[in-house]
């Protein structure tokens, strides 16, 4: 399955063991990154509660390259190769209004 929504990917790696989702409220300011950094940023990881914002957060989606090309739907052998063609045949992109996320502290 190649995942298409941030959604998507989150549940399929959640399905296969591989997303950490992290229930308690952490602090940004200090124990976010220290979570991470746990793994070396190398894990993703979900964390449902942040002190003093109202979403949440994904983190460490990328970190590995094992984990980049199963995002994409490849093998890790394929990344370099892939990557290289997107650079060099881009997908026309459309630009979107964004919503602004605001602080609730």
């Amino acid at each position: 399955m190649n995942p298409v929504t941030m959604r998507a990917l989150l549940d399929d790696w959640e399905s296969r063991g591989l997303l950490y989702r992290i229930k308690k409220e952490v602090d940004p300011r200090y124990e976010l990154g220290a979570v991470i950094n746990t793994k070396n940023g190398r894990q993703p990881f979900l964390f449902e509660k942040i002190k003093g914002y109202r979403s949440s957060l994904a983190a460490g989606l990328g970190g590995d390259r094992d984990l980049l090309a199963d995002s994409m739907g490849i093998s890790s052998s394929d990344l370099l190769p892939k990557l290289i063609d997107s650079i060099v045949n881009p997908i026309p992109t459309t630009l979107r209004a964004t919503r602004r996320f605001r602080k609730i502290w």
